[in-house]
């Protein structure tokens, strides 16, 4: 026996390598480094560990459980967009792992794709066969992100499958077919104007009346503006047939899918506020009479007034101005430079660019100077 042990160390040794692999010395360091609560240089020990290990080519089998190592440091580290390309080719290789989705839920909520670790959180929960802690944590998580499963009681109960969308709507709904007809239409102006197309269907949630679409969202402890008719919440529309208007309800629906649509086009990142107002009040064509509207207001806002998350947090007449200066500042960018720059700059979100740092390298100057360009010459455009 101890001569054979001896021939395979020789046998070893004569090949160039110990018995145990590179790779293998370096995951398992990795893993005594990742400890609850870990300290910030061991987690980046931990990446620098995973990514070497990942360097050496372990067996196609142990590839997965490094790149999951790798994306969970990562995720504690806050290094976002490099923990979801771990852990996206993680699930990829293992996609029946639940743990590797549950982490891939954290990732795509930290890199800024709220709607995407949504749907990963709600598909854990409805997995039966996944373990208890891992539904527990989506669970908390849906919770969090204002999507707790039991709002679902709170929705119309018919569902009624439309191309290219799925409406909840209350049984003898009348405006079910005015919304097909302007869901339609919001995809052909898309299209034409900015050569922008939605692959996966939108979901549409019609409500009764506005009392009722106001208590949904108290309900989700995100309370809608008295002003509000729409909204868009992690890739569904939430709206309700304004008083039977029926050219409204067109309207409401195309801002509403141009919202859905920048989004998908930008791979779940959230679109600097201005331009996602912008293009849907554009393209939806509210707003008029932009530019006089603008040259009477008192004083114009600041490019981080419009930065800010959603129009909704200001009282009517700021979010008015809000929604007419970026309908204006919208307009001038895609005159200057077309829609295709616009597209590259949203795939550049999607790659996990940050607003600024794509809007520069697209269009060649920060987007902050570029504000200043308008504020000073923008009110005189045609």
């Amino acid at each position: 026996m101890g001569r054979r042990r001896g021939c395979w160390l020789l046998l070893a040794m004569l090949l160039g390598g110990p018995l145990r692999a590179a790779w293998q010395d370096d995951y398992a360091a990795a893993q005594r480094l990742y400890q609850p609560g870990a300290a910030a240089a061991d987690l980046d020990a931990v990446v620098a560990l995973s990514e070497r290990a990942l360097l050496q080519q372990p067996p196609a089998r142990r590839v997965p459980e490094v790149q999951y190592l790798l994306g969970r440091a990562a995720y504690d580290r806050g290094l976002a967009a490099q923990a979801l390309a771990a852990l996206r080719a993680a699930v990829a290789a293992r996609p029946e792992v639940p743990e590797y989705r549950l982490w891939l839920g954290y990732a795509s909520w930290l890199d800024g794709r709220p709607t995407l670790a949504i749907r990963l959180f709600q598909a854990l929960l409805a997995e039966s066969a996944a373990p208890p802690e891992v539904r527990k944590s989506a669970l908390t998580w849906l919770g969090s992100l204002h999507e707790p499963p039991e709002l679902r009681a709170l929705e119309p109960g018919e569902l009624l499958t439309l191309p290219g969308a799925r409406l909840r709507h209350h049984r003898g709904e009348a405006a079910a077919a005015t919304v097909r007809q302007a869901l339609e239409a919001a995809r052909a102006t898309l299209l034409e104007r900015l050569g922008i197309s939605l692959d996966e269907p939108v979901e549409v949630v019609l409500f009764r009346d506005l009392a009722e679409y106001q208590e949904y969202h108290r309900q989700r402890q995100i309370e809608r503006p008295e002003w509000s008719t729409a909204c868009t919440v992690n890739g569904r529309i939430f709206t309700y047939p304004a008083a039977g208007e029926h050219d409204a309800l067109v309207a409401t629906l195309t801002h509403e899918y141009t919202h859905v649509a920048l989004r998908a086009y930008a791979d779940d990142r959230v679109v600097p506020t201005w331009v996602d107002e912008g293009v849907a009040v554009l393209l939806s064509n509210q707003f008029g009479g932009t530019r006089p509207a603008l040259r009477q207001a008192p004083q114009l806002l600041s490019l981080r007034a419009l930065l800010v998350p959603t129009f909704s947090a200001y009282e009517t007449g700021v979010a008015r101005l809000a929604y007419l200066q970026s309908r204006a500042m919208v307009e001038d960018l895609l005159r200057q430079h077309g829609a295709v720059k616009l597209r590259a700059w949203l795939r550049a979100l999607g790659q996990g660019q940050e607003a600024g740092e794509a809007f520069e390298a697209v269009y060649g100057l920060a987007m902050g100077a570029w504000y200043d360009t308008w504020f000073r010459e923008g009110l005189d455009a045609n």
